[in-house]
């Protein structure tokens, strides 16, 4: 079974933490036939953090993780925390595959849509 985790930074506005919410959730359901589950995670601030999310998925015998970076630039969280995470998972779960995206600043066609957007403004 695959499982998708998004990560955020978190934020202390509980607002900003729901959009993330309901980000995931949306997705789940746009990738049902893909994912097992899609779930989100936090770095900073608020829970559920990501190496939380990976002890659920595993209570769920999930075999492979694909980690998405909900950032824009590769900054510390990027470079270093979230491969970190991984590899410490990696290890305390060998069985299981890990994978790490690109961070959303990375995605191609971002671009194009930043600019779609800004189109339409009048």
């Amino acid at each position: 079974m695959k499982a998708l985790i998004i990560v955020s930074h978190g934020s202390r506005i509980e607002n900003a933490n729901h959009e993330m919410v309901e980000l995931a959730g949306e997705i789940g359901k746009l990738a049902e036939s893909d994912f097992h589950t899609v779930r989100h995670a936090f770095l900073e601030f608020v829970e559920p953090s990501l190496e939380q999310q990976i002890e659920n998925l595993m209570e769920l015998g999930i075999n492979r993780v694909v980690l998405f970076p909900l950032f824009l630039a590769a900054g510390k969280h990027v470079a270093v925390d979230l491969p970190r995470i991984l590899e410490e998972a990696k290890q305390r779960y060998p069985e299981v595959g890990f994978e790490l995206t690109v961070h959303l600043g990375d995605v191609d066609g971002l671009k194009e849509i930043i600019l779609n957007e800004v189109m339409t403004i009048h």
